[in-house]
């Protein structure tokens, strides 16, 4: 005999948001939207709401509620993908991806990809096009670690990373995608383990389904090579974030000040 349910069906609860962006799986949706729309996404619900010409934005996250009063007469904000620069504080400005080693041969330009934390940015932008950080949020729990020594070394925001040959799935709420041609100047073998970042000049690039940046790494011995942020697409039609970053209110940990110029940095403390 046929089990019957006799609950009630469950009633569906009225949302602030008129409409929804972004799916549920492995992809957020950056871009510019109206005030009207929100953004809810796994932990995340995102909002904007009018009250009475003051518009009161509310972003839910982890538990915890951020809110800011805007009064703005363009309409729009922008949600897009930012290098990890601001959080919990602005400490440092660069990155060290950790990956297996690799052992490159004499003359070799191998190209590898791996995947690094990123954060998530909601802008403003004025009707005289002045823009404004409204609020910065991560998905990526951060980690620091110290490239070189005390004495002579910087701090780095940190993390460990698969390596492959080829572009590999990320999941663009919480990681891009880099991809980094190598070049062995040296004479010897020389062996790979991780790569130090300006995050400064990383040019981030996005789409519907991806984040990625462009670097590459010149081997000149054993322990030193040249990294550089290649400010490029890794895919046609991709979009480029726009450059974010806070004033800091003390100076960053590092005591050796010549390896940064530009967009390079030279990791000359060790590959791997």
């Amino acid at each position: 005999m046929a089990s019957t349910d006799t609950r009630e069906p469950r009633r569906k609860t009225s949302s602030f948001c008129y409409d929804k962006v972004g799916p549920a799986g492995e992809t957020i949706a950056f871009g510019t939207y109206p005030f009207s729309r929100c953004i809810q996404h796994r932990k995340l619900s995102l909002s904007f709401e009018d009250s009475g010409g003051i518009i009161r934005y509310r972003r839910l996250f982890a538990g915890k509620t951020v809110e800011a009063n805007i009064a703005s007469g363009n309409k729009e904000y922008t949600i897009m993908p930012s290098a990890p620069l601001h959080l919990p504080k602005p400490v440092t400005d660069y990155l060290q991806i950790r990956f297996d080693e690799i052992a490159i041969e004499p003359g070799a330009k191998p190209v590898i990809f791996v995947t690094a934390p990123l954060e998530i940015a909601v802008t403003l932008k004025a009707e005289n096009d002045a823009a404004k950080t409204l609020d910065v949020f991560s998905f990526a729990e951060p980690k620091f670690a110290l490239y070189g020594t005390a004495t002579r070394g910087v701090i780095t925001r940190f993390v460990r990373s698969r390596v492959s040959s080829s572009p590999v799935p990320v999941k663009n709420y919480k990681e891009f995608l880099l991809r980094i041609e190598i070049e062995n100047n040296a004479d010897t073998w020389v062996s790979l383990g991780r790569v130090v970042l300006y995050m400064k000049e990383l040019a981030l690039y996005w789409d519907r389904s991806c984040v990625a940046a462009c670097a590459s790494v010149s081997i000149s011995n054993a322990d030193t090579a040249v990294v550089t942020c290649e400010d490029k697409p890794l895919m046609d039609e991709m979009t480029r974030a726009e450059t974010l970053f806070r004033p800091r209110r003390v100076d960053e940990f590092c005591n050796v000040r010549g390896v940064t110029d530009g967009n390079t940095f030279t990791m000359d403390m060790g590959l791997k």
